[in-house]
């Protein structure tokens, strides 16, 4: 069992634009991207490590991972469906 399993961390990843923000003396970040990225996080299962389509295709040739289509999947406040990728271990 991984560690990440053992704490139950549930990990989504995507790539994109953000808002940088200071809020109540705090930098935060928000935007299309951070939606994304937590919608995503919701799909995931602890231990399980989720990317989007934009992730798989800028990490596939150096990642030495193998991903395993997910499907696409409707998400609140994106107004297109959104294909995730489960990260394996190298194929």
């Amino acid at each position: 069992m991984s560690a990440a399993s053992e704490l139950g961390l549930h990990i989504g990843l995507h790539a994109g634009d953000v808002i940088r923000e200071e809020v109540d003396g705090r930098r935060d970040v928000f935007g299309g991207a951070v939606n994304i990225a937590s919608r995503i996080c919701g799909l995931s299962a602890p231990g399980e490590i989720l990317v989007s389509d934009v992730v798989r295709g800028m990490a596939r040739s150096s990642a030495g991972v193998v991903f395993e289509d997910r499907g696409e999947h409707e998400m609140k406040g994106v107004g297109e469906p959104v294909r995730v990728f489960a990260v394996r271990g190298s194929g």
